[in-house]
């Protein structure tokens, strides 16, 4: 019989056309569309006449990232390593900053956004307190956030929007570690890489909550895999997540019921308290002052009264069924809206609102896939949407079709899911397509399935391996 060579694991994992060399020709393709997004579509906006130009950049991106998500696959399969976390992480550490340097150097770093955060950090830097004449739109922690920029934008040259790019990057490689400290290494790669999807993590603070609420549904599974002590800070996370942008509050009251009907009500009381300090306690330095109390309840009025923007799933079935017009603009408000079916825009928050609760009470033991959903689904039924909303989303996708290792065709078929959001989204918003309609019903078709793909790679508490708190990044899973 002829002795076999054993398999140098590691030495196979470096050799040319393996999951990693396909992964850096991913990076370097994304960064391409990088440079090419900041010198037209998305500086210029509201340009129509992209789009073609925009699907071939997508498959450009898309033909490498589905050769890397496959070939991890084989390899594993064959018991070689496939994509280690840590070259995922220090991948998502050279792409933002790439991304910065082409926004800097391609792009420039004037957005209408940041001109909103400095104004609003302005105040706060120099006053201690929120603005009170022209309102912060956002919670106080976020308006506490942008006086943070506003000092480092002080103490550096190039201005607010480098400052705020600069403040970014570290956040967006912690996100990505964050994730990877569940998720299997495929799942980043498949969402977290998209041009048309990263393109706001450094122009947009919505990493920042993402980071929060993706940390405290980190703990919230290493509480229930091991009964570790960790709920409260678990609270914690998603309670300053709902202080700086409301959101991640969300996936308390899945937890908590959940947990209080599965007999684990020691730690369920614990995740409150800490989800009710983490939230409060912001707050505080602002609610001494009857005008700072006004300003702070102007920044959740502000939404309350917002009218139901085109670029929403509840316009699409009601314009499909002739009770609101299209307006030129999808992220403009619908003025059209018949009378008769107002109540159709509260119904879809209802149900986007009560559907985790009443599935954590109905199956308790999936008290982390319903608390994982309820961010996701309640920003879907609202009657406005944004489209660095999808940053989110991608960081909780990443989060939950990563805890399976999935088959080849599973991973094609999230991965081309996303590039069907991702490409369809920018049709809408900035490139205007006269299709947005279209593209609109595409890009919400291809979230909700891939959501539904997600939450369904979601154990059940009783079948959670135990999670590290820190674990390593170069370790074979």
């Amino acid at each position: 019989m002829t002795n076999r060579t054993p398999v140098d694991v590691s030495r196979s994992a470096r050799i040319p056309l393996t999951a990693t060399f396909w992964f850096g020709v991913t990076v370097l393709s994304a960064l391409s569309g990088q440079v090419w997004l900041w010198s037209g579509p998305y500086r210029e906006q509201q340009d129509s006449g992209r789009l073609p130009e925009l699907v071939i950049a997508a498959v450009l991106v898309l033909v490498p990232l589905l050769v890397t998500v496959i070939r991890d696959r084989q390899e594993r399969v064959r018991g070689q390593v496939g994509l280690w976390p840590s070259h995922v992480v220090l991948g998502a550490a050279v792409f933002v900053l790439g991304l910065l340097a082409v926004q800097v150097l391609v792009g420039g770093t004037d957005d209408g956004d940041l001109r909103v955060y400095q104004r609003i950090g302005t105040t706060v830097w120099e006053t201690r307190q929120l603005p009170v004449g022209q309102v912060s739109e956002y919670p106080p922690l976020g308006a506490v956030f942008f006086g943070v920029v506003v000092g480092l934008d002080r103490a550096l040259p190039g201005g607010f929007g480098l400052a705020f790019g600069l403040s970014q990057v570290p956040l967006w490689t912690l996100l990505v570690w964050v994730v990877l400290m569940r998720a299997e290494p495929w799942s980043v790669v498949a969402t977290l890489f998209w041009p048309t999807i990263t393109v706001f993590a450094l122009v947009r603070y919505d990493a920042v909550p993402s980071l929060l609420l993706v940390a405290g549904l980190v703990l919230a599974m290493r509480a229930e895999s091991n009964g570790g002590r960790v709920p409260f800070l678990s609270g914690l996370l998603l309670g300053l997540g709902a202080a700086i942008k409301w959101t991640p509050g969300l996936a308390v009251t899945p937890l908590v019921i959940g947990w209080w009907r599965t007999g684990r009500r020691r730690q369920a009381l614990s995740l409150s308290v800490g989800a009710g300090l983490g939230f409060v306690v912001p707050h505080l330095p602002f609610a001494l002052q009857a005008a700072q109390r006004h300003a702070i309840v102007e920044a959740y009025r502000f939404h309350a009264v917002r009218v139901m923007t085109a670029e929403s799933l509840p316009f699409l079935p009601l314009h499909a069924l002739g009770f609101a017009e299209a307006p030129l603009r999808p992220w403009r408000g619908v003025d059209t809206l018949d009378p008769r079916v107002m109540w159709v825009e509260t119904l879809f928050v209802a149900v986007a609102v009560l559907l985790p609760v009443a599935g954590s009470l109905a199956k308790p033991a999936r008290a982390l896939a319903w608390a994982w959903l309820a961010p996701l689904i309640f920003v879907f039924g609202n009657r406005i949407y944004s489209p660095q909303f999808v940053i989110t989303f991608a960081v909780l996708w990443a989060f939950a079709l990563g805890l399976s290792t999935a088959s080849s065709r599973e991973r094609v078929l999230a991965s081309c899911l996303i590039a069907v959001a991702a490409t369809a989204g920018w049709g809408i918003w900035p490139v205007v397509s006269p299709s947005w309609v279209v593209l609109s019903w595409a890009l919400f078709a291809a979230m909700i399935g891939l959501t539904v793909l997600a939450i369904r790679a979601v154990p059940p508490a009783s079948v959670h391996p135990p999670v590290s708190v820190a674990p390593s990044l170069t370790r074979v899973r």
